[in-house]
């Protein structure tokens, strides 16, 4: 079954749910997105889909939220020197607006990565689409990375109408 992870961007999807069931998607969202949406609008749409566990991050994740583990993974500061061009600082205690974002979509993708899952819509043009990210990403992590629309064209088509 193809497993799809659904980043913040890409939401709303609850018009495409039931055309992904039928064509035998797994679809799903990290905590990081279920914590970072206040918007009433969002939740109904993602108590119908699987949530992930992030990473726990100290100072970040909500406690009892995260997933616990080891920090040999390398995987999520080379994501974040990827989306960041190299410039994401390793002293995390003042992160600006910005960086706390950037941050989070780092804690997404690395969600997606680390559960083997094969595909990441994201219409997050600036961390994981444009300039050469994408491809670096797709090539050093084995996924996927798509927006909305590219996604929705080449895997739903007409069911998505």
């Amino acid at each position: 079954m193809p497993t799809v992870t659904l980043d913040t961007s890409a939401l709303p999807f609850e018009e495409l749910l039931e055309p992904l069931k039928r064509k035998g998607f797994s679809v799903a969202v990290v905590t990081v997105t279920d914590r970072e949406l206040s918007h009433p609008n969002y939740r109904p749409e993602l108590q119908l889909l699987t949530s992930i566990p992030e990473t726990a991050v100290w100072d970040e994740t909500p406690w009892g939220v995260g997933l616990y583990g080891g920090t040999d993974d390398p995987r999520l500061e080379r994501i974040l020197e990827i989306i960041s061009n190299r410039s994401f600082p390793k002293d995390r205690t003042n992160l600006t607006a910005p960086q706390r974002n950037q941050f989070r979509d780092a804690l997404i993708l690395y969600a997606h990565v680390r559960e083997g899952r094969d595909i990441f819509v994201s219409d997050d043009l600036r961390a994981f689409i444009n300039s050469d990210r994408r491809k670096v990403l797709e090539g050093e992590f084995g996924t996927r990375i798509m927006t909305r629309s590219e996604f929705v064209s080449e895997y739903l088509g007409d069911a998505a109408a």
